[in-house]
């Protein structure tokens, strides 16, 4: 979750964005609720064990900005 974003520590939605090879699109998912006027959330992504490097990429950077990411050891 963003900073910007946090508003307390129990949000009232969270947003659960799932993953699998996703890299093209994911950031743009993110953006999307980015973007909502609506601030008291949190987002939860959680991969199934992608294997190309473009959504392998874009998961740690969005782990770094400070999202949580949770990814699945199988799929």
């Amino acid at each position: 979750m963003t900073p910007s974003h946090q508003q307390e520590e129990n949000p009232v939605i969270s947003v659960v964005v799932t993953s699998f090879n996703d890299g093209a699109f994911i950031r743009e998912a993110i953006n999307s609720i980015l973007k909502s006027e609506y601030y008291d959330y949190e987002i939860i992504i959680i991969d199934d064990a992608s294997t190309d490097s473009e959504t392998i990429q874009q998961l740690n950077q969005l782990r770094e900005a400070g999202h949580q990411v949770h990814i699945k050891p199988i799929n």
